[in-house]
């Protein structure tokens, strides 16, 4: 994978934009065997090819497809909330109640997947993957939102939420 370079002008923006496939960023440019430069643009196309490069899809095609399958659902769950929740209004209280028991159900099914990897606090194999950042970064995000600990109390899911301080 060659460096990227991330030197654009605006003066001449509308033709580094032209230059990039999709038009926007991130991009990624990767050199591929042949020598041949491809550009992705899009962020969980990077993010992919970023985990592979770097061992984060684990090892083995049957790692690396259950890696990309749960990325994939955490992804979509992620957006789900995105959707139904305005990030950190009061209003979103509501909101977030709502959807509460898809994501309590969502986390128990990934308790159950850590729970089938030997309860070894990784999802896929016995080091970090792209799922168990997704997962990180998703569970933070949903704490940080009102009334974010309300469907923790009692949801047994202890592997993904040990202990959220709440009395």
């Amino acid at each position: 994978m060659s460096n990227l370079s991330i030197s654009y002008s605006l003066s001449n923006w509308d033709e580094e934009v032209a230059r990039i496939s999709f038009g926007g960023l991130p991009v990624l440019r990767v050199t591929g065997m042949s020598g041949k430069d491809a550009v992705i643009s899009e962020a969980v196309m990077i993010e992919t090819c970023l985990a592979k490069r770097y061992g984060l899809l684990g090892d083995g095609i049957y790692q690396e497809t259950v890696t990309e399958a749960l990325h994939s659902t955490i992804l979509s769950m992620y957006d789900q909330f995105s959707i139904a929740v305005t990030f950190i209004q009061p209003e979103s209280c509501i909101k977030f109640i709502d959807i509460s028991s898809t994501l309590l159900t969502f986390c128990a099914l990934l308790e159950k997947h850590l729970v089938v990897n030997d309860s070894n606090g990784r999802f896929i194999g016995s080091k970090l993957s792209l799922v168990d950042i997704r997962t990180a970064r998703l569970i933070e995000h949903i704490t940080q939102q009102p009334c974010a600990y309300e469907p923790w109390k009692s949801s047994g899911i202890p592997g993904l939420v040990p202990d959220v301080g709440v009395s």
